[in-house]
């Protein structure tokens, strides 16, 4: 009882909410009964202007625009804590829906799931074999977004070389990195690519060494797939007159911090689909079971931003750009 007491009042100090005022405001439309309990489980910290500030922000926008939601927020790093939280937001809390994210959460939600068959679980960005019915992963196509991050790219090098930065060596990074090299040589046949691994997604100054280096070997467009740590590469672009293509770093616009050297953005929004899982749930929609895939055409997956002449595109190759982008999510392009 001692380890448990203990474990709880961590996870209360580390509920962290984000003012209301960063969130758009809704209609305000209430059901009679009980509110929805939600809790978002995070183990990255907010404070991104990426995916994670994002999710956080749909989740927070749920609960302006309906007042019968409630929501917590959880920030935990430490995994001998995950089971504290999962029990103490299901068995102490009496959470209806529990909202995780990336891979790191997926073994000890899904456990916890088993242990409360009445209790939803939403885990974006992570994939569980054979889901129960109270469990929905969330799988992203966000290849779909880099096949795009490659055009801009090969669209904008100098030198013919274009970079690309993971965070770690994972599928999902490779997926992207592939889509991102299939992208590149649908304008540009000839063009140079390389994968480099920072290492981490919160680093931007492990970031800005990698950045550096791929710099000076003569690439001079790089695409951003390590979360913070692509501040770094941003940075180092700013610095040396390069470009950069935002990633996973930013559904936050990055332009104010970095300025022209960012060149393009496109990504996953986790906002979105946070939103949309609250939204359905609160009106009796649940698809518990199999994995969900969220792209360009449920509008979690594309371009944040669409590139001008300012970032140095021609008008005809911004034409030839929102063209893939379209074809992509009507399902003539594919991008694997």
């Amino acid at each position: 009882m001692k380890k448990k007491a203990l474990s709880l009042a961590l996870i209360i100090l580390a509920v962290l909410i984000v003012p209301a005022g960063l969130i758009a405001g809704g209609s305000q439309e209430g059901i009679q009964g009980d509110k929805l309990k939600v809790a978002l489980v995070l183990d990255q910290r907010r404070g991104d202007q990426g995916l994670i500030d994002r999710l956080c922000e749909g989740a927070l926008k749920a609960e302006t625009d309906y007042d019968d939601v409630e929501l917590q927020i959880i920030e935990t790093r430490d995994a001998s804590e995950y089971e504290d939280v999962f029990r103490a937001m299901t068995k102490e809390w009496g959470a209806d829906l529990v909202v995780t994210v990336f891979e790191g959460l997926v073994k000890p939600a899904n456990a916890s799931a088993k242990e409360n068959p009445d209790v939803k679980f939403a885990m974006i960005f992570g994939v569980v074999d054979n889901p129960g019915k109270n469990v929905l992963p969330i799988k992203y196509k966000d290849s779909e977004a880099y096949y795009l991050s490659g055009m801009m790219a090969g669209m904008r090098t100098k030198t013919g070389k274009i970079a690309f930065t993971a965070g770690f060596d994972i599928p999902n990074a490779q997926e992207a990195y592939a889509a991102y090299v299939k992208g590149a040589e649908s304008v540009n046949p000839d063009i140079e690519t390389i994968y480099s691994v920072v290492g981490s997604f919160e680093d931007p100054a492990k970031g800005k060494e990698v950045g550096e280096s791929l710099i000076s070997q003569g690439y001079d467009v790089i695409c951003g797939w390590s979360g913070k740590s692509d501040w770094g590469v941003a940075e180092a672009c700013q610095e040396n007159g390069n470009a950069y293509i935002t990633g996973l770093s930013g559904i936050m616009d990055l332009r104010p911090r970095y300025g022209s050297a960012v060149i393009g953005q496109a990504g996953v929004d986790f906002g979105i689909s946070a939103y949309d899982i609250i939204t359905g749930l609160r009106n009796g929609k649940w698809d518990g079971g199999d994995i969900e895939v969220r792209n360009i055409s449920t509008g979690d997956v594309g371009l944040h931003w669409i590139p001008s002449v300012d970032d140095g595109y021609t008008e005809e190759q911004i034409k030839i750009l929102l063209d893939a982008e379209k074809k992509i999510g009507s399902g003539e392009l594919s991008v694997d």
